[in-house]
């Protein structure tokens, strides 16, 4: 797995981005997830601060995996909805000029028709489609995430910027068949395995269901803590397979990052010491 390789999100650290980056350079990792939020908003960076990021990560042999958005509701929910949009684009933007071209958001779960492959259940007393019924709230908020990413697909693909949800909410293929479902080529996922089992999903499967729409993984782990309840823990502390899950990733030839996060330093750094075994 040498073309597998290794970064930290950078929030982890608990530092400040430019005193991270020494930090970061000591773990031997090459790539680090920013937060386009603080210091790094796109709307307070100019041109000049941008160049001067690129050099500062030059200078200590670092790259940026990606840039996360964090949003404060989904891309269904239509309050404030255009100031959330506009957000993604300028990180979109960043991302383009920063270089990773590649932005992570938490778009809400997909439409309920697509989760379970027919139409909701009409509440009572409304017969759906009937002539001046109003829509129900579902089907306004699935005709609201299905405009949102397909008008943020079509500006990636203008712009050459990806745009990857996270995985776990969904059953990956159901989230494999909703992104098919539009006609853009912007649309990825953040590869996240712990989030997936958590679920209750298997995460193995899911690496050759989502295939080449793989945009990153966040490298955590999950453990069962309880009869019915399970949570993150250190990374190769838990019940995934990263040998297993090693070996699906160089069946489809994932060539990105492994991105690392935990609580503090000394989690990441047990992080990344634990996957340098598989990427050595």
């Amino acid at each position: 797995m040498a073309r597998i390789k290794l970064g930290i999100c950078q929030k982890s650290l608990g530092l400040p981005f430019r005193r991270s980056l020494p930090q970061a350079h000591q773990l031997g990792v090459v790539g680090l997830e920013l937060e386009a939020t603080g210091e790094l908003r796109p709307q307070i960076l100019t041109q000049t601060g941008r160049r001067e990021i690129t050099h500062l990560l030059r200078s200590h042999d670092l790259e940026i995996s990606a840039l996360t958005c964090p949003l404060r509701r989904g891309l269904d929910d239509a309050e404030n909805l255009e100031p959330r949009m506009e957000q993604i684009r300028q990180t979109m933007a960043l991302a383009f000029d920063l270089g990773p071209r590649l932005v992570i958001i938490q778009a809400g779960r997909v439409p309920v028709r697509a989760r379970e492959g027919e139409a909701p259940a009409e509440p009572p007393g409304v017969i759906l489609g009937s002539a001046g019924a109003a829509p129900t709230h579902s089907n306004q908020a699935e005709d609201l995430m299905k405009e949102s990413l397909d008008a943020l697909g079509k500006h990636g693909d203008r712009i050459g910027v990806m745009l990857a949800i996270d995985t776990g909410l969904d059953d990956p293929s159901t989230l494999s068949a909703y992104l098919n479902s539009f006609d853009v080529g912007s649309l990825a996922v953040n590869f996240n395995p712990a989030n997936l089992i958590i679920s209750g999903h298997n995460p193995y499967e899911a690496i050759k269901i989502f295939h080449r729409r793989i945009a990153q993984v966040h490298a955590e782990d999950a453990r069962r803590i309880s009869p019915n309840k399970m949570a993150t823990v250190l990374l190769g502390h838990g019940d995934l397979d990263w040998l297993a899950l090693a070996a699906r990733f160089e069946e489809i030839d994932y060539r990105g990052y492994f991105t690392i996060s935990g609580v503090d330093r000394a989690e990441v750094a047990a992080g990344v010491a634990f996957l340098q075994r598989f990427v050595a």
